[in-house]
């Protein structure tokens, strides 16, 4: 069952259209991972569907509802939570107060869900006086995952979250992006190091100049000499 279905939808910045008509779906509890060149509209496809940005053609249903004219609010409290590349915790902030701030279109006291959320992230249980501006990269990375997990979603999007980091650091990130898939959080994900994601995804879409150029299982576009001339480094 599809839990979010993008159908032919347009949308960019003002006058400039990005996306040119792509179409995609994630079913419940599946990972699926967008890939392309720089420049291919994955960034703006997320926040198309989160509702930063507004689409002028198709339609984004989420659970059977069409969300492409309601509020970001209102989006994320019907389940999709998103992680932008950057800016994504709150440097000024503790730990605890970055996860309360996740929590923040809920009624009663987060501590309970904090709690839940820090068993994925035994790290930072005891650093939550921490300031956020304090952590590492990858630290940081944790953290506006675990803020993104503290409204329950049912749909996760996350771009590029591996960007800037460490190779020990992203294989890390890795591990937590199926952790946290394999609880039953369906993901929809934008990375660079395409390789790796795919090995992780149940699906893939391939996206050039604002449009659909490929899609298929994780595995089978690993191992396509095409993809992997023109997305993976050419290597096979």
């Amino acid at each position: 069952m599809n839990l979010l279905n993008v159908k032919n939808t347009s949308s960019g910045y003002g006058d400039t259209e990005i996306l040119h008509g792509v179409s995609l779906n994630v079913g419940e509890g599946e990972l699926v991972t967008v890939i392309g060149p720089n420049g291919s509209g994955k960034s703006t496809l997320m926040k198309t569907v989160v509702g930063i940005l507004r689409s002028t053609t198709g339609q984004i249903i989420f659970r059977d509802k069409d969300i492409s004219v309601i509020p970001t609010e209102i989006i994320v409290r019907n389940g999709i939570s998103y992680v932008p590349q950057a800016n994504n915790v709150f440097p000024s902030l503790s730990i605890t107060e970055n996860l309360e701030m996740g929590a923040f279109i809920k009624s009663g006291n987060p501590s309970k869900r904090i709690s839940e959320v820090l068993e994925l992230f035994p790290d930072l249980v005891d650093r939550g006086k921490d300031k956020a501006k304090y952590l590492s990269g990858g630290q940081r990375q944790m953290l506006a995952l675990a803020r993104a997990l503290m409204l329950d979603p049912s749909l996760l999007l996350l771009d590029e979250p591996t960007a800037g980091l460490a190779p020990m650091m992203i294989n890390a990130v890795f591990e937590k992006i199926q952790l946290i898939n394999s609880s039953g959080v369906a993901i929809l994900l934008i990375e660079q190091n395409a390789r790796e994601a795919l090995k992780i995804s149940n699906r893939a879409y391939v996206l050039a100049a604002g449009q659909n150029q490929l899609e298929g299982n994780g595995e089978d576009l690993l191992n396509d000499p095409e993809v992997a001339r023109l997305y993976l480094g050419g290597q096979e």
